[in-house]
C-alpha cells in the first residue's frame, strides 16, 4: 500500500471549495485536496436552484468553483488544481515534465468544451 501525499507547507485558516453538488469542474481539486491529507471544508450548492441572485453576486466573475485560503480568493478550476498540488510531490520538479501535464490537461478541457454542450441536449 502506498502512503498518502503531505502537503510541503501549512495555512494558518481553514480551506474551503464551493461548488455545486455534483462532481464537475471540482472534482480534480477535491481528489487533490483529499489524496494529500490537506483538510478543507466541501461547500456544496444545489444546482437546481442556480442561478441565486444573492449567491451569484457574492462571487468573483458570478461563477463556481471558488478555493478560499487564508483570507484569499481564487477562482477558474485549472488555477485552483495548480495551485493545490503546488507544495506537494504531485507537481513534477522538470519543467518540461510540467509542460507535458499541462499539454495533457489542457487537451482533456479542449475535450470537454465540445463534449459538454453534447450532454446538456
Amino acid at each position: 500500500m502506498t502512503q498518502a501525499r503531505r502537503p510541503l507547507f501549512k495555512v494558518k485558516m481553514p480551506k474551503k471549495l464551493s461548488y455545486f453538488n455534483l462532481n464537475g469542474l471540482a472534482e480534480p481539486i477535491r481528489y487533490i485536496l483529499h489524496y494529500t491529507n490537506q483538510e478543507f471544508e466541501d461547500v456544496r450548492y444545489d444546482v437546481y436552484s442556480w442561478p441565486d441572485p444573492k449567491i451569484k453576486a457574492s462571487l468573483p466573475y458570478g461563477q463556481f468553483p471558488v478555493y478560499e485560503e487564508d483570507g484569499r480568493v481564487l477562482t477558474q478550476s485549472l488555477a485552483i488544481t495548480k495551485y493545490v498540488a503546488r507544495g506537494t510531490d504531485l507537481v513534477p520538479t522538470d519543467p518540461w515534465d510540467n509542460a507535458f501535464i499541462d499539454s495533457v490537461v489542457f487537451s482533456i478541457m479542449d475535450y470537454w468544451k465540445n463534449v459538454v454542450p453534447t450532454v446538456r441536449e
